[in-house]
């Protein structure tokens, strides 16, 4: 079926975010910002390799597999936030599962956007600008200056 393709497809991306980036994650001493900005950037990295043809079928709104909270990959930010926050460099007075789909929501935007402009920007560029403005907000002190 559809549904066994997609799952097919979601535990492939699955494998690569576990056996190819998480380890590059821990490899040197990167804080938390540098942390998930290189992991969105293997994911724009991911969806470019893949093609624009082949990402566009994945972006429907009838495709949950994007929020299936059992994903590998969405586990894995979720714990890079949870040990910036342990660390001090994230937020602690925001919850990190709205974090991660706050984040998450974004990147998928980007890459549905580069969709509909039939892939013409580089969306690794446009990732890594758009992320590292929005992450700007999870790193600030808990206590926001007026």
């Amino acid at each position: 079926t559809k549904e066994d393709v997609f799952y097919e497809l979601y535990r492939k991306a699955d494998e690569y975010f576990e056996e190819e980036v998480e380890p590059l994650l821990y490899t040197e001493e990167m804080d938390v910002q540098k942390r998930v900005l290189l992991f969105f950037r293997k994911y724009a990295l991911y969806n470019v390799n893949n093609g624009l043809e082949y990402v566009s079928q994945l972006y429907t709104a009838n495709n949950r597999f994007f929020i299936d909270r059992e994903r590998y990959m969405l586990d894995l930010l979720f714990r890079i936030i949870t040990d910036g926050q342990k660390t001090g460099q994230m937020r602690v007075d925001l919850d990190p599962e709205e974090i991660m789909e706050d984040l998450f929501i974004v990147s998928r935007g980007l890459v549905f956007d580069w969709c509909l402009h039939d892939g013409a920007y580089a969306l690794e560029e446009k990732m890594h600008t758009h992320l590292k403005r929005h992450l700007r907000v999870f790193c600030e002190l808990s206590e926001i200056q007026e």
